[in-house]
């Protein structure tokens, strides 16, 4: 029982909930809405249960991603967190990497019959691109200078487009067939879906560094060449404030955006006040937090309200229905 436990910690459940709940958020608060406001067609091609399996493809790789991180780190997290080591105490080796492979071929051979039932393919070359970019990222790229980074943000970033890959695929030909024209709304439902895709890449980006000071003494034990390990914390951080930056300036330019495309459909004072506590807010709280950090802690705390700032965002696209 005990190593059972430990085997679902490794999955990082939290983490993957977060990542079901960005697919749900997606689906019903985002793209159910747009379609909806469309007149066109007001329910889903997709099965809910073939959606829940799209969902679970992500959060299956995730998991994956996480026993073979966690499998070639045992080392590097003896020093920057002992007491969380879990492979080769509480989980056997050969066990983790078993249930690497198993996660990773269960979540091919779904996507593969979504690609079947809705004629998308090329879709089943996903998982097996994330699954090997995830592989390569726990042997080598998380060791190299920005390169583990931008991979783990663009991983994470598919995200919102897997939400839509499948669906919009299929509404396209089902309005068409209606005599509707599906133009206006998959290229808006697309605009946010890539919006949410940029937002979610630079916040895993920004969290990614930050982790990265965190785990700076260990890391350079390890011979890992990160960011802060090779130009040092006081550049990590002015490094992440650029970033910090970009990203405030982004959320304020689609708030604009937002305010001359739905004036009159859309309840503007809620969703500002909505982007103003939860994502804004919170990214300033991190800026904090990065320029004041002295010691570990101190970068902890802001890779934390990094991810309040991604929760915020999920939970903007999942009250839409309410705004419009």
């Amino acid at each position: 029982m005990e190593s059972a436990l430990a085997f679902i910690r490794l999955l990082r459940p939290i983490n993957l909930a977060i990542i079901g709940v960005t697919m749900y958020a997606m689906r019903w608060g985002l793209q159910y809405t747009l379609l909806s406001k469309t007149n066109l067609f007001t329910h889903f091609d997709m099965t809910e249960f073939d959606f829940a399996l799209s969902t679970l493809v992500m959060m299956l790789l995730a998991g994956a991603g996480n026993l073979i991180n966690d499998y070639f780190d045992v080392k590097v997290d003896k020093l920057n967190k002992p007491d969380k080591v879990l492979v080769g105490r509480k989980v056997k080796r050969r066990v983790a990497m078993l249930g690497h492979h198993a996660l990773n071929v269960i979540a091919v051979l779904i996507t593969a019959y979504l690609g079947y039932t809705y004629q998308h393919y090329w879709a089943v070359l996903i998982p097996i691109a994330m699954a090997a970019l995830l592989w390569f990222y726990s042997m080598t790229f998380k060791r190299q200078f920005l390169i583990g980074n931008l991979v783990v943000a663009a991983l994470v970033a598919v995200v919102p487009l897997w939400s839509g890959i499948f669906e919009l695929s299929s509404l396209t030909k089902t309005i068409s067939l209606i005599g509707g024209d599906p133009v206006d709304f998959i290229s808006e439902t697309n605009l946010w879906l890539l919006g949410y895709t940029g937002f979610a890449f630079l916040v895993t980006l920004i969290r990614e560094v930050q982790k990265d000071m965190e785990d700076v003494r260990g890391d350079k034990i390890a011979g890992f060449d990160t960011l802060p390990v090779r130009i040092g914390i006081r550049a990590g951080k002015r490094y992440t404030s650029v970033l910090l930056a970009i990203l405030f300036a982004g959320v304020i330019f689609a708030s604009f955006l937002i305010q001359k495309f739905y004036q009159v459909e859309f309840s503007l004072p809620m969703f500002y006040t909505m982007i103003s506590l939860c994502v804004m807010l919170p990214l300033v709280i991190s800026w904090f937090f990065v320029r004041t950090a002295k010691n570990k802690s101190g970068f902890t705390k802001a890779s934390k309200w990094s991810k309040f700032c991604m929760a915020g965002g999920i939970l903007i696209a999942a009250l839409l229905p309410f705004w419009f």
